[in-house]
């Protein structure tokens, strides 16, 4: 069961929070690796037009720098994009059903840890 499903059931936010970060992070690890492939194919098409060597020096720290502010952009974007979710339940929250999920959800998440 995944964060997603856990806040439908328990409206507890720490599973939604759990659950964007878990986004933001997937979304980061992607725009980054994105990032530093285009900073290679731009190298190489650029050194193929102007008819210069490949690769050229400062290559790696070029694609570091494109890989990590198209990460954290990313992440940022995913973060900001996924702030509607907060409080949209689709579930009803019934005051009885609500506590006992509470409980199942906290003793999966002991079990979980061991």
């Amino acid at each position: 069961m995944d964060d997603w499903m856990r806040y439908q059931i328990t409206g507890d936010e720490r599973y939604i929070y759990a659950f964007r970060r878990q986004r933001a992070v997937r979304a980061a690890f992607m725009g980054g690796s994105l990032g530093a492939i285009g900073c290679v194919s731009a190298s190489i098409m650029t050194s193929q037009v102007f008819a210069k060597e490949w690769p050229p020096p400062g290559l790696p720290k070029r694609c570091a720098g494109f890989s990590v502010f198209f990460g954290l952009a990313s992440a940022a974007i995913s973060w900001i994009g996924s702030q509607h979710l907060v409080g949209q339940l689709s579930l009803p929250q019934m005051e009885g059903v609500a506590e006992e999920a509470k409980k199942a959800a906290s003793k999966m998440d002991r079990d979980r840890t061991i």
